[in-house]
């Protein structure tokens, strides 16, 4: 196939694998397309996949964040502790409750939360005078982090966890301490309360959606009190909170009931191809580029593979200083590949600025202008990986 028949590689697209289309359509004839049975079968579904009592089924993975923020009652001035890596939905939802994010690094290697780091921030915060309420972890590009470490870190012990397990549905396997009992299970089950996504690129889709995830009655019931316009019973017209309409249709569940039910081929599909990027890209690991390290020493844990992350050398050239990120993405587009960078680092973005220097955190800093992540979903065909490595080492060289 030569470059100009080649089809343009998108660098996340849904794949529909099961009875999506058939559930669509039994909710266009039974004419009930709200919030409804679909919904149900849904958050039963969610329940069994992660292992948690309760999962209240929302509109996005951000109002699921903010709902579970509202179901841990945070208060206006409260501090939560964010990883500064990570999408500005995360911080965002801090601030919808009148809370206030600060941030702090995360791991070389894993790119997930520094305990060390946040229990430093916590330790500032506590100073100035400020309550220091919870942490807010981010399960990023799909590799766990060590929940356990996190919650055992002196100074953080007190504080509850929410996990952000957006890009990472169904990765497990890490350890839950609290409490000294040890508890192996899936993200999203291993601190306080934990969310998902289900936006359009995400390993599972509804187009739109979340949901809040917990084995607490009390974060279940505000998150669904919440979510319904703060009406308790429906249909009554009874508000006993300012509410928000952060409800799930049953089109967009239907589609995620056709999606949870096949997602072991969603995970078996993306991990192939995940493993085949690495077959090709791992010989050049350090010479041109690295990879994110899917372990934890001392603990066994399962990643799921939502987009393929690499980091790039640091390179410049004069005189219009173009970093080797930035050349090799333009370049990956004129073959028709679309790529994403890393995250740009939340002190250093407008929305959140908070005036600090990238030494403040040197790791998220670094892993922003290095990262580059490819493509990869279910959709995609091992000759598009081989093709996508070709392309990229060519870029690089």
């Amino acid at each position: 196939m030569s470059d100009d028949q080649r089809r343009r590689i998108s660098c996340g697209s849904p794949a529909f694998l099961g009875n999506e289309l058939a559930y669509v359509n039994d909710a266009l004839e039974r004419g009930w397309i709200t919030h409804g049975s679909y919904v149900a079968r849904a958050e039963q579904l969610l329940e069994a996949l992660i292992g948690t009592t309760y999962a209240v089924a929302c509109s996005s993975g951000t109002s699921a964040l903010h709902l579970a923020l509202l179901g841990l009652e945070l208060r206006a001035g409260d501090v939560v502790i964010v990883p500064a890596l990570t999408y500005v939905a995360t911080a965002n939802a801090v601030r919808y409750c009148g809370g206030v994010p600060e941030f702090c690094d995360v791991y070389a290697d894993t790119w997930t939360i520094n305990p060390s780091s946040a229990a430093a921030r916590a330790r500032q915060v506590r100073e100035s005078g400020r309550h220091v309420a919870g942490v807010l972890p981010v399960h990023l590009y799909g590799m766990p982090c060590d929940i356990g470490r996190l919650q055992a870190e002196p100074g953080l012990e007190d504080l509850w966890i929410l996990e952000d397990a957006a890009q990472a549905i169904g990765a497990g396997g890490t350890i839950d301490v609290r409490g000294n009992v040890l508890n192996a299970g899936r993200c999203g089950s291993l601190g306080d309360v934990g969310i998902l996504s289900f936006y359009g690129n995400k390993i599972l889709t509804a187009g739109e959606g979340g949901a809040v995830l917990t084995n607490s009655e009390r974060i279940a019931e505000l998150a669904e009190l919440y979510r319904g316009q703060g009406a308790r019973t429906p249909g009554l017209y009874h508000h006993d909170v300012i509410g928000y309409n952060y409800r799930l249709t049953d089109l967009q569940a239907a589609v995620l009931c056709g999606q949870l039910e096949t997602h072991q081929q969603h995970q078996q599909a993306r991990r192939r191809l995940a493993q085949r990027y690495r077959e090709l890209l791992e010989p050049h690991a350090l010479e041109l580029l690295e990879l994110q390290v899917r372990e934890i020493p001392g603990l066994h844990v399962d990643p799921v593979d939502w987009l393929m992350p690499v980091l790039l050398p640091i390179h410049r050239r004069a005189p219009n200083e173009i970093s080797l990120r930035e050349e090799a993405a333009r370049k990956l587009d004129d073959a028709g590949i679309e790529t994403r960078p890393f995250f740009m680092p939340l002190p250093f973005d407008s929305a959140h600025y908070t005036g600090e220097t990238e030494d403040c955190y040197p790791v998220s800093a670094d892993l922003y202008r290095r990262g580059l992540c490819l493509p990869l979903h279910a959709g995609l065909e091992e000759a598009d990986v081989d093709y996508v490595c070709e392309q990229l080492l060519e870029a690089i060289r």
